[in-house]
């Protein structure tokens, strides 16, 4: 399925100058110095074999301590290539052809695209701003005999929405009136800025609730693809199986040097709170100097900005908004659809060490919108 994204980078492509690219949300900071002097002591040889279908036991018990209460132990987790590849295995271990997944619009782009892989139906309810109690009752509306699940992010990706814990406790009831699993995306959740505070390791994951979080964004490990999914020990068992089906367990040297999760200080996760909101901070201002209505995300890496008061007959479609921008004035937005709504699109923070100019940039180029 081709992507409206597809048409944006090829029209930077075309650009003859240097781009301003916003489409990729990467980290823009170091990984802890703890993990990879890890990674220099474990990396070598004795590392070179096949590790545990599950993940490094030690590792797994060091996740469930850290990211539940007490509660948790190393049998209701399992280490995952990344997120995506969690919720790649969690799927295939839920659903069979035909099966649906319920997810709100906008969201992750991949979440429709592995359930059709597999041969699921996704099925998506539009979210209306902040109104999450709507949003809830429109989706168990849905819910139909083929229902196996819902998903969605905290924060969102796009939008930087967030769950509070008056609302997680009511998915999760609501989901087990429903005999379904609710699915919780956290791979941002090192980045809340506003909004409740989701305490969802406080929350009883044996019947319902499945988390699935990622070193991607939080330590800054994109390349390693290091995630994983934690759930009642049944579940765990069948993911690990699905993983195994699909995939070869993650490779052992990161997850080796992911032991010295524990002696990476808080102070590491407050200057990555720090950074991330100061560039988005920077960002806002530039768009809105440029006319754009933008605002601070409660959390996440992205800005989710309205422009369907630009489009117009000639370029009706976000996509084509994106590319003429791209291809003009290089500059990289992602647009909506890919997300699953119209009219939107979505910045990621900017990167390198001349971020700031890249921003100046971006605001210069902007003031000569098309």
């Amino acid at each position: 399925m081709k992507r409206a994204l597809d048409g944006v980078i090829a029209a930077l492509e075309r650009y003859p100058g240097d781009p301003v690219n916003l489409l990729v949300g990467e980290p823009c900071f170091d990984p802890p110095a703890e993990i990879q002097e890890m990674f220099g002591r474990t990396g070598g040889a004795s590392a070179s074999g096949y590790g545990p279908p599950g993940g490094e036991p030690e590792l797994r018990a060091i996740l469930a301590d850290r990211e539940g209460d007490g509660s948790l132990g190393p049998e209701n987790v399992v280490v995952t290539h990344g997120a995506k590849g969690g919720l790649l295995a969690l799927f295939a271990a839920l659903i069979e052809p035909g099966d649906e997944v319920i997810h709100p619009l906008p969201c992750y782009p991949a979440y429709p695209a592995m359930i059709r892989k597999l041969g699921g139906v996704p099925v998506g309810i539009v979210e209306h701003g902040d109104a999450f109690e709507g949003w809830a009752r429109e989706m168990f509306t849905a819910v139909g005999p083929r229902t196996r699940a819902v998903v969605l992010s905290s924060p969102s990706n796009p939008t930087g929405t967030t769950l509070g814990n008056r609302e997680l406790s009511r998915l999760i009831h609501s989901c087990r009136k429903h005999g379904l699993r609710l699915i919780l995306d956290e791979a941002y959740a090192a980045f809340r800025f506003a909004g409740g505070i989701v305490e969802s390791s406080a929350v009883d994951p044996r019947d319902t609730l499945v988390r699935v979080g990622s070193a991607s964004k939080s330590l800054a490990l994109c390349g390693w693809r290091m995630g994983w999914v934690i759930g009642d020990p049944e579940l765990v068992t069948l993911v690990t199986g699905a993983q195994a089906a699909l995939l070869n367990p993650p490779a052992t040297p990161p997850q080796r040097a992911m032991l010295a999760l524990p002696e990476v200080p808080e102070s590491y996760f407050y200057g990555i709170r720090r950074a991330v909101y100061g560039r988005l901070e920077m960002l806002v201002g530039a768009m809105r100097r440029a006319g754009f209505d933008a605002e601070i995300p409660a959390g996440g890496f992205y800005l989710w900005i309205d422009i369907r008061d630009r489009l117009d007959p000639v370029i009706p479609d976000t996509a084509g908004w994106c590319e003429r921008l791209a291809e003009e004035r290089g500059v990289g937005f992602w647009p909506g659809e890919d997300f699953g709504v119209l009219g939107w699109i979505r910045l990621a923070l900017p990167q390198g060490d001349r971020w700031r100019e890249e921003v100046q940039e971006l605001e210069r180029r902007l003031s000569a919108e098309v």
